[in-house]
C-alpha cells in the first residue's frame, strides 16, 4: 500500500500562519475569546449528543467517541470527547482531503459534501474507528471542518468484532476506507451506504444506522457554525480559531520551559503478539531541552506476524492523550498543545510496522505510552 508519509508525519502539527493573521488576535474585543470559545464547546457537545442518541453500537454509547471543530486548513480547534485519541487523529483525514481532493476535478470540496473513512493510516486508531467529515462553508468560503467519530465493534474481518487477535496482515481485518465522499448537496449516496453494508455483513443495520448518526452530528455542528458565522463573520471565526490554537501552544511551551532539561528513560513490556506468547519491548528516552520535548521510541521490538502492533499516527495519538489529560489538562484541546512535541518512532517496529501489517489490536499496544510517559514525566 502506498501512503502519504509527509501528511502522516505533520498531520498533528498546526499549520503555519501569517503575521497578519497573528496580529488579528490583538483586535479581538475583551471577553469575546472566552465567550465564543465556550460557544464552540457547546456546539460540539450538541453534535456528540446527536450522534449518541441516534447511534446503536455499544462503544459509541460507552464513550469511545468524539465530535470536533477544525480550521479550514484542518487544524484541531476544539473537541468534546470520550477519548482524546480520535480528536487528535481527526486532523489527518481532513488534511488528506484538502491535499488530494481540493484541486481534483473528479472530487473537489463543495458545500454539502460528506466524507467518510476508517483507514488507520489516515485517521483511525484501528479499523473499528469510523469518522464522518464535513466541510463548513459560509458565504461561499470554506471556514471550518467538523469531524465526528466513534469505535464500532464490527469491521467485516476474519473474526467477529474489530480487534482480531489471529490477524497476520491488514487483509484479515476487514473494511479500511481512505477518505471518500459519501454525500453531496447534504444527501448521502445510497450506493456507498450499500457498499459499506456489504462489508459489514455480520452487522449491516449497525453500520448504516451509525454512519447516519455520525453524519447527522456533523450536520448539526455545521448548522450551528454557519449561524455563528452569520452573526459574527468569517474573519472573526478564523481569528477565534487561531487564538484557541495559540493559547494552547504558548501555554505548552511555557510549561515545558519550566521543567528540567535532560533525558528521562523508562521501558515497558507486552507479553503477546495476539496470536502467540511473546515478550515485546517498548522503551522511551524522553529528551527535554528548552521549550521542546522529543518522545523517542528507538529500541522498540521489531514488527511481527500478529495484531499487537500500532501505526505511528496511533502512537502519537496515545502520547497526545496523556499530554492533554495530565501536563496540559488546563489548556484548550487544540492542535497548539502538540506544536512543541516531536517524535522519533522507528519504522519496522511494533510502533510503526509496514502498512500491510495487522494492527487491529493497536490500542492495546500503543497504550504502552501511558505508563511510559507517566513515569518519565513524573
Amino acid at each position: 500500500m502506498s501512503f502519504d508519509i509527509d501528511l502522516i508525519e505533520q498531520g498533528l502539527k498546526p499549520s503555519p500562519t501569517t503575521r497578519e493573521a497573528m496580529k488579528s488576535i490583538e483586535d479581538m474585543a475583551p471577553g469575546d475569546y472566552e465567550i465564543y470559545a465556550e460557544n464552540l464547546v457547546l456546539i460540539v457537545e450538541e453534535g456528540k449528543a446527536v450522534m449518541t442518541k441516534m447511534g446503536i453500537s455499544s462503544m459509541l454509547h460507552s464513550g469511545d467517541s468524539m465530535a470536533g471543530i477544525y480550521t479550514a486548513a484542518g487544524d484541531l480547534v476544539t473537541s468534546v470527547c470520550g477519548t482524546y485519541l480520535h480528536t487528535v487523529t481527526g486532523q489527518i483525514p481532513v488534511k488528506f482531503i484538502i491535499k488530494h481532493f481540493k484541486d481534483d476535478p473528479t472530487v473537489q470540496i463543495n458545500e454539502g459534501d460528506v466524507y467518510y473513512c476508517n483507514e488507520a493510516i489516515y485517521g483511525g486508531i484501528h479499523n473499528p474507528d469510523q469518522f464522518a467529515i464535513m466541510p463548513i462553508f459560509s458565504e461561499g468560503e470554506l471556514i471550518a471542518w467538523t469531524v465526528v467519530g466513534a469505535h464500532q465493534s464490527e469491521t467485516g474481518g476474519k473474526e467477529p468484532g474489530g480487534e482480531i487477535t489471529t490477524a497476520i496482515t491488514r487483509h484479515d481485518e476487514g473494511m479500511k476506507l481512505t477518505p471518500i465522499k459519501i454525500g453531496e448537496g447534504y444527501q448521502l449516496k445510497a450506493d456507498l451506504l450499500k457498499m459499506m453494508e456489504n462489508f459489514m455483513s455480520r452487522a449491516p443495520r449497525m453500520q448504516v444506522t451509525d454512519v447516519k448518526a455520525r453524519v447527522a452530528a456533523c450536520d448539526r455542528v455545521r448548522i450551528r457554525m454557519q449561524n455563528l458565522a452569520k452573526k459574527k463573520g468569517n474573519r472573526f471565526l478564523a481569528t477565534l480559531f487561531l487564538r484557541q490554537i495559540k493559547e494552547s501552544a504558548d501555554g505548552a511551551r511555557k510549561r515545558i520551559q519550566e521543567w528540567n532539561d535532560g533525558t528521562y528513560r523508562h521501558v515497558v513490556f507486552i507479553d503477546t503478539t495476539g496470536s502467540e506468547t511473546s515478550l515485546l519491548r517498548v522503551p522511551v528516552p524522553l529528551h527535554k531541552k528548552g521549550d521542546r520535548i522529543t518522545i523517542d521510541l528507538t529500541g522498540t521490538s521489531p514488527e511481527h506476524e500478529g495484531s499487537f502492533q500500532s501505526l505511528a499516527p496511533c502512537v502519537r495519538a496515545h502520547c497526545a492523550h496523556y499530554l492533554y489529560e495530565f501536563p496540559f489538562h488546563d489548556f484548550p484541546i487544540s492542535a497548539g498543545s502538540m506544536d512543541p512535541i516531536d517524535y522519533i518512532i522507528p519504522f519496522g517496529t511494533i510502533m510503526d510496522p509496514d502498512p500491510e501489517a495487522a494492527i487491529s489490536c493497536s490500542p492495546i499496544t500503543a497504550s504502552a505510552a501511558f505508563p511510559l510517559l507517566a513515569v518519565v514525566f513524573s
